[in-house]
């Protein structure tokens, strides 16, 4: 059977201006699946020069169009326009009330119709034939629906109400004689709008009691229903279908029932986005998220508006006034995650090769901190079982492979460096070098009288450098293979030296030091991913939110000079005294993006405060309160424009409270610049994957940058 409609517009009303209005339209529900054709609708200048929005509270509801004809109502949604923004026209096909309505709406950035229809302004609505001036472009393209298992006439809006209240008596015996006794279909639609208040679908009103004493009736009305034709996916107003009910309430066997009556257990809900699955994690559903998973084929990857994935919503609905009830369904629902679904753990990359790399007694980028991240990472009271996922079993970077974001000169050089400490005994190879001016003096060519005094340098290289740089380099190419295959939803690298100071030729000319970096890491994961990976990987977001600006990863992306491809962002604080004292300003043709943030001292001597300046944090001037603004501002908006394939994070947590990282001239008893907490720094790596979900199936991978406390 099919359902056409060649109908050309003509907005032939005073009330309402003729204008130029295009829109994509989408189902909802089921529809997508019978149409044979996207079903769009252009509506032209026509017979007139005004030129603007459609006024958004006007509507046409026109009863009578020979051309119109619905032969299967069971199989028809209303059709809404596609999440785009501004004003746009819409066509309501209701065969609950046999109507069709033209709607005049306007969309928010949510997707939402911000206006309900009217009915009272009429409109000509007339074929190409007998509108000559009508192009093909002007008309409603053909579609099909396919016809349901029997054919039923136009049902009711009062049939569905009694059916309802049927279900709500439990009376079976009722349901069936209402149905045989009209001949009326179980309904496929929702009917009206929305905003007029429809019935709700009877299979989905039916499986709201799929618990208690009611969940046996509620399993067989639904059998029922499927049998008589309804459409398994139908929504409710609020937009959920059968499946998410029986998700939220845990009924496996409902969600079985559903499932072998073809019911999409990925249906998403049109408001809120999330599906089946979703739901279930939400209100901690063990038995249904198990099913879900193991049974149903549920993606673990689908995302609601929120771009949440059904992992980050878990046991936030519990409902329990029991906090402990809240944090057993939280571990018992993430557990189970984990184990049915492998490839959803973060990858932990770590190498024994990273402690190697030896720095003077008593400095804070030691191999001390390594142990302390690996410490608490691997303590089972911190994570659930397999969420994590340790490996230390990848290899280093090859030279070809650190060329790709270095000098040829630079590499051979630290390579010549690492040989000298082989060559010496046992004692002397147990020395530490100062790395800065060397790199100064031998790599750059300056002069001794201008390099950095080695007494006075904070980067060191010892016997183990070369072998921990090239391991930390390793890391992020191998977690970046891992991520794109998708074998693990996102990966940190606990690596060590650090890497984002590195630039181009190692030492960052204007800079003071090469800041404890040797290769940086990072920057040749990128260059990796786009030359390995050029099939999946067009575009490469760098994130940088260690307190101190990356100007060695600003360098490289200089250098290789591909904005098209690679973005890069740091967000760190900017002072004149404070390393390395770059970073003030944007780069827009390189597509960089700089965040500078006013350190804490700047204004406590000023105000005479005795900690820290609460006025001043929470007007967003500086401190933690200002590295959140500027995140939600600036870093996401321009991450979230830039659409990357991949993203990214050099994370220094050296911008945390009391950390020496952010202390005036690095001393331990200075004044704070920065007063960042575990729960600041867990709300910016979330804004940062929930980005990574909406734009590259979470594809994240972070790299330990600073942290010296």
């Amino acid at each position: 059977m099919s359902f056409i409609s060649r109908m050309g517009s003509v907005f032939n009303s005073l009330e309402i201006p003729p204008c130029a209005v295009k829109s994509s339209f989408e189902d909802c529900g089921e529809m997508n699946k019978h149409f044979k054709t996207e079903y769009t609708a252009t509506v032209q200048n026509i017979g007139a020069e005004y030129e603007g929005n459609i006024k958004k509270d006007k509507a046409a509801v026109l009863p009578d169009i020979p051309k119109l004809t619905v032969t299967n109502p069971s199989r028809l949604q209303r059709l809404r326009p596609a999440s785009v923004t501004g004003t746009v026209a819409s066509i309501l096909l209701d065969p609950v009330n046999e109507s069709t309505t033209l709607f005049c709406t306007e969309i928010n950035a949510s997707g939402r119709s911000s206006s309900p229809p009217l009915s009272q302004n009429k409109f000509v609505m007339t074929t190409p034939e007998k509108s000559p001036s009508l192009t093909p472009q002007q008309t409603f393209q053909t579609f099909d629906i396919p016809p349901s298992p029997t054919e039923f006439s136009p049902f009711k809006l009062d049939a569905i109400r009694k059916i309802n209240s049927a279900i709500k008596n439990l009376d079976y015996e009722s349901i069936c004689s209402i149905v045989e006794s009209c001949n009326v279909p179980i309904p496929g639609a929702l009917g009206p709008h929305p905003s007029l208040k429809p019935e709700d679908p009877p299979i989905v009103v039916a499986s709201t009691l799929l618990k208690g004493p009611s969940k046996t009736f509620a399993l067989k009305a639904i059998k029922y229903f499927l049998i008589k034709g309804a459409c398994p996916d139908i929504c409710d107003h609020s937009g959920y279908s059968a499946f998410h009910w029986a998700a939220v309430l845990g009924s496996v066997e409902g969600m079985r029932v559903l499932h072998e009556g073809k019911a999409d257990s990925n249906i998403k809900c049109m408001y809120s986005g999330e599906t089946p699955l979703h739901r279930a994690c939400r209100y901690g559903k063990f038995e249904a998220v198990s099913a879900l998973l193991s049974e149903f084929g549920a993606d673990p990857c689908s995302l609601n508006r929120e771009a949440n994935q059904p992992l980050d919503v878990v046991a936030t609905h519990v409902g329990s006034s029991n906090a402990k009830a809240t944090v057993n369904a939280r571990d018992s629902v993430r557990t189970l995650f984990f184990s049915i679904k492998p490839s959803m753990a973060t990858l932990i990359l770590y190498h024994p090769d990273c402690l190697d790399h030896r720095t003077v007694e008593g400095h804070q980028e030691s191999p001390r901190r390594i142990n302390a991240i690996l410490k608490h990472l691997m303590d089972e009271n911190n994570f659930e079982p397999n969420e994590l996922k340790f490996c230390d079993a990848f290899p280093r970077a090859s030279f070809e492979t650190v060329r790709r974001a270095h000098s040829s000169k630079y590499v051979r050089f630290v390579y010549k460096l690492s040989q000298r400490f082989l060559c010496k005994t046992p004692r002397s190879s147990r020395r530490i070098e100062a790395f800065t001016p060397r790199v100064q003096e031998e790599v750059q060519h300056l002069p001794t009288s201008k390099s950095k005094p080695q007494n006075s340098c904070d980067t060191n290289f010892s016997n183990g450098s070369l072998s921990a740089s090239l391991r930390s380099a390793g890391s992020v190419c191998f977690a970046i293979d891992k991520v794109i295959k998708g074998e693990n939803r996102n990966a940190f690298c606990v690596v060590r030296p650090p890497g984002h100071h590195a630039g181009w030729d190692g030492y960052v000319a204007q800079s003071v030091s090469c800041g404890f970096c040797i290769f940086n890491s990072v920057a040749i994961g990128a260059m990796h991913a786009l030359s390995y990976h050029q099939e999946i990987i067009k575009r490469i977001a760098i994130v940088d939110i260690d307190v101190h600006h990356g100007n060695g990863t600003e360098e490289i992306i200089k250098k290789i000079n591909r904005p098209d491809q690679l973005f890069f962002s740091s967000i760190h604080l900017f002072d004149e005294n404070f390393y390395p004292g770059s970073g003030e300003s944007d780069s827009i043709e390189f597509n960089i993006v700089n965040i500078p943030i006013a350190p804490i001292w700047r204004f406590r001597n000023q105000n005479n405060f005795s900690d820290f300046p609460k006025s001043y944090e929470s007007d967003g001037v500086t401190g933690r309160h200002a590295f959140k603004n500027q995140i939600v501002q600036r870093l996401l908006p321009s991450l979230r424009a830039f659409n990357p394939d991949l993203v990214l994070v050099s994370v220094g947590y050296d911008a945390a409270k009391y950390d020496i990282g952010n202390k005036r001239e690095g001393n331990r008893n200075g004044d704070v610049g920065m007063d960042l907490s575990k729960d600041d720094y867990f709300w910016a790596v979330s804004q940062l994957k929930s980005i990574a979900n909406l734009v590259c199936k979470g594809r994240l991978v972070m790299v330990l940058e600073g942290i010296h406390a």
